[in-house]
């Protein structure tokens, strides 16, 4: 049976609505689409890179086939299932698309060849387009992804004298000129970067409303009424 893992990686601002939207599509994945489910928590851990490495490895150790993500100031519907489906059959990330902290701009990079354009569609137009990286808020991970990556990593002591990781969410940081560095990227993104150099390719569905709680909860449909996405 095909065992998905909802990684969450809380911190000190989680949401009733947040475990709303987990426990609903939870049980969504085990009644209608006969998946296993079971869920990994890191509580009161700030350093992201940490936490999320720490859940991921505990997950993957316990057989899980894809990592969903969903972070504690996300909520989603049933409509989140597609992000797991989608990874299973192309066996690498699918991400939910929404606006970052200042509710105008988008949480992903759309890969788009060079010298050409593309023309992205959202929720009832949505689909699968191909991303450079995307935050991982609410993002589903085949684990043949963390496989591949994790046999060029060593497994090491993440909490001194309690737990070993793969240290899958790393942050990079490159460009270092004279011992000092010009570009560090987050651990998302790292991660990312880490799976395309690996020859992954990686995707957004775009049909899937996810909401970004900051000052206020923000979907791409906000995007689209105040015409910041034409």
């Amino acid at each position: 049976m095909t065992k998905i893992g909802f990684c969450l990686p809380q911190r000190d601002l989680s949401l009733a609505l947040w475990r709303t939207s987990v426990t609903n599509l939870a049980t969504s994945l085990s009644n209608e689409h006969g998946f296993q489910v079971a869920g990994y928590e890191q509580t009161g851990n700030s350093l992201l890179e940490q936490a999320r490495s720490m859940v991921a490895t505990e997950a993957l150790d316990d057989g899980c086939d894809v990592l969903l993500w969903a972070d504690d100031d996300v909520t989603f519907g049933s409509d989140a299932s597609r992000l797991v489906l989608g990874a299973l059959q192309k066996e690498t990330m699918v991400a939910a698309v929404m606006p970052v902290r200042d509710g105008t701009k988008l949480n992903a990079e759309f890969e788009i060849p060079e010298g050409e354009s593309i023309n992205v569609k959202f929720l009832e137009h949505g689909g699968l387009y191909p991303i450079n990286f995307a935050g991982m808020a609410l993002t589903a991970v085949h684990r043949c992804v963390y496989e591949r990556m994790g046999s060029l990593m060593t497994r090491h002591m993440m909490v001194a004298g309690v737990k070993t990781a793969f240290p899958f969410y790393r942050s990079l940081i490159k460009d270092i000129e004279n011992g000092i560095p010009k570009r560090w990227y987050g651990e998302d993104v790292s991660f990312c970067i880490r799976a395309r150099e690996l020859g992954f390719r990686l995707w957004a569905d775009t049909y899937v409303e996810a909401y970004h709680h900051t000052r206020k909860a923000w979907s791409v449909r906000d995007l689209y009424q105040a015409a910041c996405l034409k």
